[in-house]
């Protein structure tokens, strides 16, 4: 990326923002050990769009980082879709938007270079209600969505290219689950490495023992893996 302080970011099941709180932290706190100098009321993202269906979660989103809930079926103009070409959006470009991942056409992801997500874990979870359907439960459709939008902007002949990174977050029982296969399938088609980790809150001094599963995965050929691996646990 020519502009490392480029950050165009989707945040799809947004939920009230807890991955781009995470992911303007970790900027924000970086260029303070660059000593770069930002303004405060300077936004850290270039852009962010949120998806999330959840009407009572936007409303926190929106109040979290005051900004208004967006109209979906206004979402895009010619304009704003130039500069989105150009790496130069508007400031409407953070917005949030009350709508099924599954409803996405590959024309609602177009520009971003950093993806996250922290898809239903209802399907891989042990808790006692949980059926674990694993990639058969109907919760996991967005998900396969996503994997469809991916494809297609791999193989679109427009200008946009599939994101540069990718950030997911499940509970510890995705690991080894028939959907993390087809998810590893489709990165690997798409030209993706990635890194994997099992944390607990634990490990950073936090009173929440919750192992939950991460992954970053990057458009290059950083990281080695390409294929399944284990996770790296530091329990």
């Amino acid at each position: 990326m020519s502009n490392p302080n480029d950050i165009r970011m989707i945040e799809f099941f947004s939920g009230i923002g807890g991955m781009r709180y995470g992911v303007e932290d970790a900027i924000r706190k970086q260029h303070q050990q660059q000593h770069q100098q930002q303004q405060s009321d300077e936004k850290i993202l270039t852009s962010c769009i949120a998806y999330e269906i959840s009407q009572y979660a936007n409303q926190t989103y929106s109040l979290n980082f005051n900004e208004p809930i967006s109209s979906y079926k206004n979402k895009y103009t010619a304009k704003s879709r130039k500069n989105i070409a150009k790496s130069s959006l508007p400031e409407s470009s953070f917005q949030i938007y009350t709508k099924l991942i599954e409803q996405l056409k590959v024309k609602d992801v177009e520009g971003a270079n950093i993806w996250t997500m922290s898809p239903p874990c209802q399907p891989f979870t042990t808790t006692r209600n949980a059926k674990q359907k694993d990639s058969e439960d109907e919760r996991c459709n967005g998900f396969k969505a996503i994997m469809d939008l991916l494809r297609q902007l791999k193989t679109s002949t427009t200008t946009f290219e599939p994101p540069k990174w990718i950030f997911v977050e499940n509970v510890k029982g995705f690991m080894g689950s028939n959907m993390i296969q087809e998810w590893y399938e489709c990165l690997k088609e798409c030209g993706y490495h990635w890194e994997e980790y099992l944390l607990n809150p634990t490990q950073l001094g936090i009173p929440n023992n919750r192992t939950r599963y991460y992954m970053l995965a990057e458009r290059s050929n950083r990281f080695s893996t390409c294929a399944t691996t284990n996770p790296y646990n530091t329990d």
